[in-house]
């Protein structure tokens, strides 16, 4: 069920990444988070988490293509781990 809702929160601001229930990031221009308790509020019973509580950090590129960025639990501090997110996905740490 976790899994699912997670796919629709991807597919959630990849269709729409300004979406309402996703905020920008601070100190991180550019970079988006959206609960996972935000996709999918329709969801069938069978589909759906009960309490979720990790976010998708992601950006939008310059081509229009929606970067996932990684996925912070609600009680990391969101900033931090964007950063971390930013650095790895523009090679910066040396990974």
């Amino acid at each position: 069920r976790y899994a699912v809702r997670t796919m629709r929160a991807i597919e959630a601001v990849a269709e729409q990444p300004a979406r309402p229930g996703s905020s920008p990031v601070p100190r991180h221009p550019g970079v988006r988070a959206f609960h996972l308790r935000f996709a999918a509020p329709g969801a069938p019973g069978s589909t759906r988490a009960r309490d979720p509580r990790h976010a998708i950090v992601y950006r939008v590129g310059a081509d229009g293509v929606v970067e996932i960025l990684g996925v912070v639990h609600d009680r990391m501090l969101v900033a931090r781990a964007a950063g971390r997110f930013r650095r790895r996905a523009d090679g910066l740490n040396g990974t």
